[in-house]
């Protein structure tokens, strides 16, 4: 079996931010059926084995969503250079993350290297702020901002397995625009 493509969501330590997004996604592509994708996350300064943070388990919780067993995962270039695609949390780390990327990839030799490093202020208009030390109120909000721009996100993503799918399930086929043919004239002698 072929193993899923990555769509890789970063934050900076891996216990409250990117963990959410990554169930958030996850139920998502489950839902839809999208297959050949699965949702992850790491941190740009993620310890080994940190465990989701309470209030982040407790936001899953109540939206119906658990990630069970979850530990952090500090970004790597192995993880990095695997994604399919990369969301991160505020700019500075896009920015960060996206040349940390294009370099690994360049320097395995790369020639054309996508640019699928994306903030996730593109797809909900703000950046996701960091709500570690404050209170449940916070991580609420932070999970409203992230569920607010999963549509536009996962539009993005997965835009040709959305439309494949409204075509097989609403029996829309969209018809490919016929081309004109120019009529050929004689020429004058």
């Amino acid at each position: 079996m072929k193993k899923p493509k990555q769509i890789l969501f970063i934050c900076t330590g891996n216990t409250c931010r990117s963990p959410m997004a990554q169930a958030l996604l996850a139920r998502e592509i489950a839902s839809l059926g999208i297959d050949g994708y699965e949702a992850a996350s790491a941190g740009t300064a993620a310890r080994v084995d940190g465990r989701l943070n309470p209030l982040s388990a407790q936001v899953l919780s109540e939206n119906g969503l658990a990630l069970e067993g979850f530990t952090s995962t500090p970004l790597d270039e192995k993880i990095l250079t695997g994604a399919k695609a990369v969301v991160c949390m505020t700019e500075a780390q896009r920015d960060e993350v996206a040349y940390m990327r294009w370099k690994a990839l360049n320097d395995k030799g790369r020639k054309r290297i996508s640019d699928n490093v994306y903030c996730f202020s593109t797809f909900c208009g703000k950046e996701i702020p960091d709500p570690y030390g404050y209170g449940l109120e916070e991580y609420r909000y932070v999970f409203s901002l992230m569920q607010g721009g999963m549509y536009a996100l996962m539009d993005k993503l997965f835009s040709k397995e959305l439309k494949a799918m409204l075509q097989k399930e609403g029996g829309v086929v969209e018809e490919k625009p016929k081309k004109k043919r120019k009529k050929k004239t004689a020429e004058k002698a």
